[in-house]
């Protein structure tokens, strides 16, 4: 069915999809190319962490827009011209935020460990440094996983209040009465009658 979160599960689908297809074999490329001193040339090399920054980029953006969503879902179940709204502009924002931080990435790819090995550059242990996992990677993993167990964290504050809610009022006091119901149809001796146990809050007439 094409739901909202089906939607997003699309779009989550489509970014393994490009993991499996482009990064996976590239990195797998570099990790055995690296070892025979072969360099695999500048293309290649900044292509690799190119992919990475991009599929964890869209793949945690979108896990983030699915957390949103289904808070969405339990807080305003019936605003659905706003949820069709919302779904059509994830899809590019979560992209174009991918791309924006996998460009920015371009810069820092230099001194990525897999660029480094790709271009078997000599690197001294005691002085490198990853800026590329520090200031790209790093936010980025902190502030998505801060959202998304931020979002489920009101769906489990939302639906515990409404139980409790919920058990308030079905705690409320009532006098059960007992009244006689006659069955239409029948007279005279044919007559029945039905014992119904109704629970009539008090002041209101039985129905």
């Amino acid at each position: 069915p094409r739901t909202p979160i089906n939607a997003l599960l699309l779009n989550l689908a489509a970014t393994d999809l490009l993991k499996c297809a482009v990064d996976i074999p590239l990195l797998l490329a570099v990790s055995i190319w690296g070892n025979s001193r072969v360099d695999l040339g500048e293309t290649l090399c900044v292509l690799q962490p190119f992919t990475y920054s991009l599929s964890s980029c869209v793949q945690l953006a979108t896990l983030v827009a699915i957390s949103v969503e289904r808070y969405q879902a339990i807080a305003h179940p019936f605003q659905v011209a706003k949820k069709k709204i919302r779904i059509q502009g994830w899809g590019p924002i979560i992209w174009s935020m991918g791309f924006m931080v996998s460009v920015l990435s371009i810069t820092l790819t230099k001194k990525t460990p897999a660029y480094v090995r790709c271009r078997h550059l000599s690197v001294d242990p005691q002085k490198y440094f990853d800026p590329f996992g520090t200031f790209i990677l790093v936010p980025t993993w902190t502030i998505c996983l801060a959202l998304i167990v931020g979002h489920y964290l009101r769906i489990f504050a939302l639906v515990k209040r409404h139980n409790k809610r919920i058990f308030d009022r079905g705690m409320a006091p009532s006098s059960p009465k007992e009244r006689v119901v006659h069955l239409p149809g029948h007279s005279g001796g044919q007559q029945t009658a039905a014992k119904a146990v109704a629970r009539v809050e008090d002041g209101c007439p039985p129905a």
